[in-house]
């Protein structure tokens, strides 16, 4: 079995605000249905504060989709 925490990592700025933000994916997570975790950047760097944590549900995917084999730039 693969890694499950960190399979994709991407740093970038996601919501527009001038700060670099982290998205850190496990395709294997939630009986291999997937998770996407994201941290938002600040002016301090990563913050917890409005960190997001989502599965395949979230987006409307089937069980078994593996959410995050892979993160595109």
């Amino acid at each position: 079995m693969r890694a499950v925490l960190g399979e994709e990592v991407r740093i970038a700025d996601y919501n527009n605000n001038g700060k670099a933000d982290l998205a850190v994916t496990a395709s294997f997570e939630n009986n291999r249905s997937g998770g996407l975790w994201t941290l938002p950047g600040a002016s301090s760097g990563l913050t917890g504060a409005g960190s997001k944590s989502l599965s395949s549900t979230d987006f409307g995917l089937a069980s078994g989709s593996r959410l995050g084999e892979s993160l595109l730039d």
